[in-house]
């Protein structure tokens, strides 16, 4: 184990168990495989929440929701989405600065200040509406506006047989969300963001 980590455990300053996840993070490919596999389960469980309340949007509304209802879902998904990815996103970007705090041996005591950086830039970045913060969620979530739209109306033109309203012709609809809402685009997102927040932890207390 890194010494400075071992002093830590030994003073009392950090637990055994967070001295070990800081310990993975002196290897950079086990780090960045650990946020990796974390950023990807994340992403994969919000995706998932989100067709499915798309999906309950379209049954609720008979199949054929208004523009106003379909600008409304997509608003208030910027909060939902993030609300599910928030916690794995934090703990990343937390992780790794504390762990680049250790690389260049500065002093614990800083740490409290550095947390708040961390957070600081999660919450900003990541709900910036911002053209250039490109993993931003509502950037995401301009993503997967265009081309759910691009797919309901292929549904509704050519893969949809039946009446509106009707179940029958749902699996072809969600198998042309599948790569909106699917484990690749999940793991997609999960392998850039990770790059994203490794490069910007390089900054946290600077």
């Amino acid at each position: 184990m890194n010494p400075l980590l071992a002093a830590f455990v030994a003073a009392g300053v950090i637990d055994q168990a967070t001295a070990e996840r800081l310990n993975r993070q002196m290897d950079s490919a086990a780090a960045r495989a650990w946020a990796e596999a974390m950023l990807e389960r994340a992403n994969v469980g919000a995706l998932a929440g989100q067709q499915e309340r798309m999906i309950g949007l379209l049954r609720g509304n008979g199949f054929d929701p208004t523009d106003a209802q379909w600008r409304q879902f997509w608003h208030d998904e910027d909060a939902r989405l993030w609300a599910d990815l928030s916690d794995s996103y934090r703990d990343v970007a937390s992780e790794r600065a504390a762990a680049q705090a250790i690389i260049t041996a500065q002093d614990w005591s800083t740490w409290e200040l550095l947390n708040k950086d961390v957070d600081e830039w999660v919450n900003t970045y990541y709900t910036s509406p911002g053209l250039l913060d490109v993993g931003s969620v509502p950037n995401l979530n301009t993503t997967a506006r265009e081309q759910v739209a691009d797919a309901f109306i292929r549904w509704t033109r050519g893969g949809r047989d039946l009446a509106p309203g009707a179940d029958g012709g749902l699996p072809v609809l969600i198998g042309q969300l599948e790569p909106i809402f699917g484990p690749v685009r999940a793991k997609r997102i999960a392998v850039t963001e990770t790059t994203r927040i490794f490069v910007e932890g390089q900054s946290f207390g600077e």
